[in-house]
């Protein structure tokens, strides 16, 4: 969410447009988590979770130090273009899409995954790669959220975004 919500108030202040902003934003976090993703797959169950938690507990961190971010002052100065229309209509599509997925190949995939991996193994499930696309969907989703956020809240900093690593 953080990475969503920085990138997406640091084009729109240089001047690039709110939706192709928020679309970079949200590209960029789902890339974000493919990177994590990848070295996180090889480990499983309660230390995965342990091991993407660390990093999404210390990005902020990052954020913290980057100067093109604010640094410890923030981001501040952008227009409010979060309005309930552009986030119902965004909530209705990713909606539509999550539903799409759901129903599809794909989806049954990721069921199978969840309910027992050594059996989605054995029937051709490819887990690196259901994984990751799990991993890069949830990115993306959050990534939207927080351009979203960033642009409602008109004022970001690291300290923003340590109460939803926490969960």
């Amino acid at each position: 969410m953080a990475i969503g919500a920085y990138v997406s108030a640091y084009l729109t202040l240089n001047g690039i447009p709110f939706y192709v902003s928020l679309s970079i934003g949200a590209m960029s976090s789902c890339v974000i988590s493919i990177i994590v993703g990848l070295p996180a797959l090889r480990i499983k169950g309660l230390y995965l979770i342990l091991v993407d938690n660390w990093f999404w507990r210390n990005s902020p961190d990052l954020f913290l130090n980057f100067e093109p971010t604010g640094s410890a002052k923030g981001l501040g100065g952008m227009f409010p273009y979060t309005t309930l229309l552009n986030v119902y209509l965004t909530a209705a599509i990713v909606m539509f899409f999550v539903n799409l997925i759901n129903n599809s190949h794909f989806g049954r995939a990721m069921e199978a995954v969840l309910e027992d991996e050594d059996a989605a193994e054995t029937l051709g499930v490819n887990l690196t790669t259901t994984k990751l696309l799990a991993f890069s969907i949830g990115g993306f989703i959050a990534g939207l959220g927080g351009g979203f956020y960033a642009h409602y809240a008109l004022y970001i900093d690291s300290d923003n975004f340590w109460h939803f690593a926490i969960c």
